[in-house]
């Protein structure tokens, strides 16, 4: 989901998978810094659960603004549970997800089995790690959106997206984005009308979860 707002317009420089709280730390500043563009944007879901996230962030970027996007937070647990699944993590492979969630109730539970279990649990208690953003930065820096409406009608957010970020030239997302049933997400409209989607670890369709 967080895909299409990396392109939120073509002056914008998009850098990721680096994490502000490991050790490179200066080197993302320093790229930040010295990047020709008006725009700069960064995307890493760690960011917001980490409990130095907002303050590593803030002390390298006081005025960014600052996006979250939220799920339910059952299913985000379960999706985090199938993603360790698919990439054969082998305490996924050998426990079911209602298992993973019982597993603090039980005493001869494994460190790596309690492990996934807050995994699993932890970024979706979104109270405590709101509060702690706030501490940082003021709600006009913050913009919230819903998980569920950037998948079923992007273009809209976007809208909203752009408009908090105050940019001076604005996108037509409805030109830009184009559902794919096979997908069953949208994607990003290429030259020659072709249809640029993400990668197949994207948008798994998972079993259903148990209702017990």
């Amino acid at each position: 989901t967080c895909t299409h707002i990396t392109h939120i317009c073509t002056h914008i420089t998009h850098t990721s998978h680096t994490h502000m709280h490991t050790h490179i730390t200066h080197i993302i500043g320093c790229h930040l810094h010295r990047s020709p563009c008006r725009v700069v944007f960064e995307k890493t879901a760690n960011y917001f659960s980490h409990e130095l996230g907002p303050l590593r962030v803030h002390t390298l970027l006081p005025r960014a603004k600052i996006i979250i996007i939220l799920s339910d937070p059952v299913k985000r647990a379960y999706s985090w549970y199938q993603h360790q699944v698919a990439h054969n993590f082998s305490t996924a492979l050998n426990y079911t997800f209602s298992e993973v969630l019982y597993a603090p109730y039980y005493h001869n539970s494994s460190e790596a089995l309690l492990n996934l279990t807050i995994r699993c649990l932890l970024p979706g208690e979104y109270h405590i790690h709101i509060e702690r953003w706030l501490l940082y930065y003021p709600p006009d820096q913050i913009m919230f959106v819903d998980g569920e409406e950037l998948l079923s009608d992007p273009t809209s957010v976007m809208d909203q997206v752009q408009h908090f970020l105050d940019l001076h030239t604005i996108l037509d997302y409805t030109k830009i984005l184009r559902f794919d049933v096979e997908k069953g997400f949208h994607c990003i409209v290429k030259e020659e009308d072709k249809l640029q989607c993400l990668g197949p670890s994207k948008g798994r369709h998972y079993p259903p979860m148990s209702q017990g």
